[in-house]
């Protein structure tokens, strides 16, 4: 970690519950206390933990001007306010036809999504556990809180739910042209869907949308350390946008 750095951001760099929106809006929280170098050091130590999160390239072509000032965060924040709620109204729309969805990882933008569709009806959300980290199980919790009907499903027994539901929702975390990038086990999900005759929706606000493919494929691997036993794991993957499915990037 860059000396001189908050630990705030160490702490950022280390999350590994979250999905690229929610740790985008922590960063922008703590950007108005960064100076300029800070800043673009603070930045470039995301763009190391997560390279494949198109929110930090986002960031730096905006940060671009070195204007730093609170309006100018401000601004920025409102930017980011309004790609969500286009996307949310999308989302809220499209899914309003189901009943019974499905979906892996923690994106804070299906959350929103689930929690709008879910108003006024008796909709079920099946969630996969997201191991290592357990991010599903943290979805469904929230999403119980807030009083929709969930369940965790061990990831290994995901893709057998999927014909049971009307839809696959997922986040994605980069999205390109011809494929978007989300949690490993996403395309196995992609592929029953297709096979079963299922809809699936991908969700993402406009600025993860990119031409630029800055990393390779070894950013989609992290090492792990369980007990004693180190570990290559793959945690991240790249999904073809193929006919079928519904891309809501707004």
């Amino acid at each position: 970690m860059t000396p001189g750095l908050p630990t705030e951001i160490a702490e950022l760099c280390q999350d590994r519950s979250l999905g690229s929106s929610a740790l985008l809006s922590r960063f922008l929280a703590l950007l108005p206390e960064l100076d300029a170098s800070q800043a673009e050091s603070a930045l470039t130590e995301l763009q190391t933990a997560f390279p494949v999160m198109a929110v930090w390239v986002f960031l730096q072509r905006r940060l671009a001007t070195g204007d730093l000032s609170r309006q100018a965060v401000a601004d920025l924040e409102a930017e980011i306010r309004t790609a969500r709620r286009k996307t949310l109204d999308l989302a809220v729309e499209q899914l309003a036809r189901y009943d019974r969805l499905l979906t892996i990882s923690r994106s804070s933008l299906v959350e929103a999504a689930l929690v709008e569709w879910a108003a006024g009806r008796e909709g079920k959300v099946l969630v996969g556990e997201g191991l290592p980290a357990g991010e599903g199980r943290a979805l469904a919790g929230v999403l119980a809180q807030k009083g929709l009907s969930t369940k965790v499903v061990p990831d290994w027994e995901l893709v057998d739910q999927v014909s049971s539901t009307d839809a696959v929702v997922l986040g994605a975390d980069w999205v390109m042209p011809d494929w978007f990038i989300n949690k490993t086990g996403s395309s196995a999900l992609v592929r029953a869907a297709r096979g079963a005759g299922k809809q699936v929706i991908v969700l993402a606000e406009a600025f993860k949308a990119t031409t630029e493919q800055p990393f390779n494929e070894r950013a989609c691997y992290q090492i792990e350390q369980i007990s004693r036993e180190i570990r290559i794991m793959r945690v991240f993957e790249w999904i073809p946008l193929t006919d079928g499915i519904i891309l809501l990037a707004a």
